[in-house]
């Protein structure tokens, strides 16, 4: 079975299958290749097991050759900041992430939010973070707590406080 690794592709989050298989085999073979035959090259192995909108095959192979940097040891500067208004809840899927999750839909469909939720499982992508202790929560790049599920109030009020903080509208 291949793994599943989420992405930062434009601005979502995709899962992209095999992967970290697909840096692997490439690790040798791509070496010393220019970026826009390692970005194609890329492209073609994920293509078998991953939709790939035509539309967004240049956001694709941005993302991809940025994780083949990451693999091979090359520095990385990211593209775009997160969107101030998107929530991660950061864990490697254990059942107080998940409780973590549910818990912030639940406040967010309660007080009639509209914003992004994703949920960071990989353990590289939560070290790129910054995060030491999970589960974890963050609005943007501020990290609200960590190590915790704090309880529904604190939760609720945290939450929605860093919303309105980082809202574009007053």
């Amino acid at each position: 079975m291949k793994s599943v690794r989420q992405v930062r592709i434009g601005k979502q989050t995709v899962g992209v299958v095999g992967l970290d298989e697909a840096l692997q085999e490439a690790a040798s073979s791509l070496w010393g290749q220019s970026p826009e035959e390692i970005k194609e090259a890329l492209l073609q192995r994920l293509a078998a097991d991953n939709y790939i909108p035509s539309g967004a095959r240049g956001d694709y192979a941005k993302a991809l050759y940025r994780e083949w940097q990451r693999f091979v040891g090359e520095s990385v500067t990211e593209d775009e900041p997160p969107d101030p208004m998107s929530v991660l809840v950061v864990g490697p899927g254990c059942a107080q992430c998940d409780a973590l999750e549910r818990l912030v839909m639940d406040i967010l469909n309660e007080e009639k939010i509209s914003v992004s939720v994703d949920h960071v499982r990989d353990p590289m992508a939560i070290g790129q973070l910054g995060i030491l202790g999970v589960p974890a929560l963050m609005v943007g790049r501020q990290v609200l707590f960590s190590g915790r599920v704090p309880p529904r109030s604190e939760l609720k009020k945290r939450l929605v406080q860093a919303l309105k903080t980082a809202s574009p509208h007053p």
